[in-house]
């Protein structure tokens, strides 16, 4: 009767053991996917900062576009400047008038400069 109530002590020790074994190996398993998880969410978080780094690369080239289509339509206002002047001039010169009023001396100096830029801005 002593030895049946030690090898059943034994019996029951030996499951809670292999029971214990089970469970470990279940958390072991556990773990090891939450690592992977970890692996991936790293990786992924990886992806999103490269894809906001480019983002925002694509936002600064938007903006330096948009300046130099400003530019450009600022270039064209200058050029389209000068070509009244450079008409302007011409009306002048091929006027049949030998004294040139103030505000036309004033005009002929003013397109004077206005090539210029132009000229400059255009090279």
């Amino acid at each position: 009767s002593e030895v049946d109530r030690s090898s059943s002590h034994n019996c029951v020790l030996r499951f809670q053991f292999a029971e214990r074994e089970d469970t470990e190996d279940k958390l072991k398993l556990q773990l090891s996917e939450m690592e992977e998880e970890n692996e991936i969410y790293a990786e992924e978080k990886g992806i999103m900062e490269v894809g906001a780094t480019e983002l925002y690369g694509l936002e600064v080239g938007a903006t330096e576009l948009y300046g130099l289509e400003v530019g450009a339509t600022e270039l064209y206002g200058l050029e389209v400047g000068a070509y009244e002047l450079r008409e302007r001039l011409e009306q002048l010169r091929t006027s049949q008038e030998v004294r040139l009023s103030v505000e036309e001396k004033v005009v002929l100096v003013q397109a004077a400069a206005m090539l210029n830029v132009a000229d400059k801005v255009q090279s």
